[in-house]
């Protein structure tokens, strides 16, 4: 599935790779942005490619990334399967797969990286991943016991005003540029997400 009319030409995109001299090298990106189902799953399962191999000549990039980028929805979703993660930090560029589908414009492609990150983030531990610290992490995984009740209620508070914060962009949005509004509204959905996520610890420990 690609997402887009504007998906760039395929062999000029992989002319621009031949002479780049990357052809050999990196195979797996090239078949993730080319959407190239079939020698994903040869190049991956065959050759035993890494998913998550970085791409040292542009930025570090992974083949998820790449695939993100093109809108390639059925790759992405192959790649995870194969062992790609995408919730790796950002590349040198700065992007996650899901920033590199969102900067571009792949709505469906980065609803669904949201949406595959909100279900791995709503596990407990997951969660307080970035918001505890390292002692009450631990703390946390051995039975809750000294959890701090007063940190987890102030991030319910700060996933809140985040949500606010885009909700109140959404509104003065003057929608001449579709794609930048849709951006806010998946990062207004996913703040109010984690809010839920926080409250439900909060009840589930801290209701004493």
């Amino acid at each position: 599935m690609v997402e887009s009319a504007e998906y760039p030409n395929r062999e000029g995109f992989e002319g621009w790779f031949k002479r780049e001299g990357w052809l050999k090298k990196w195979p797996l990106h090239l078949a993730a942005y080319s959407g190239d189902e079939e020698l994903i799953n040869i190049l991956c399962s065959e050759q035993e490619c890494d998913p998550n191999l970085k791409m040292t000549d542009w930025y570090d990039s992974t083949p998820l990334g790449w695939a993100a980028s093109a809108g390639h929805l059925g790759s992405v979703k192959l790649l995870i399967k194969l062992g790609a993660d995408p919730l790796v930090p950002p590349n040198n560029a700065g992007y996650t797969p899901l920033g590199d589908a969102i900067r571009e414009g792949r709505l469906a492609t980065a609803q669904f990286l949201k949406d595959y990150e909100i279900e791995k983030l709503g596990s407990l531990r997951e969660v307080h991943h970035n918001f505890l610290s390292e002692e009450e992490e631990i703390e946390f995984s051995e039975g809750h016991d000294e959890v701090n009740c007063e940190e987890i209620y102030f991030g319910i508070q700060k996933f809140l005003n985040l949500t606010d914060q885009r909700w109140q962009r959404l509104d003065n949005e003057e929608f001449r540029n579709k794609s930048h509004a849709d951006e806010i509204a998946i990062e207004a959905g996913f703040f109010s997400q984690q809010a839920a996520n926080y409250s439900q610890v909060f009840a589930a420990i801290c209701k004493d």
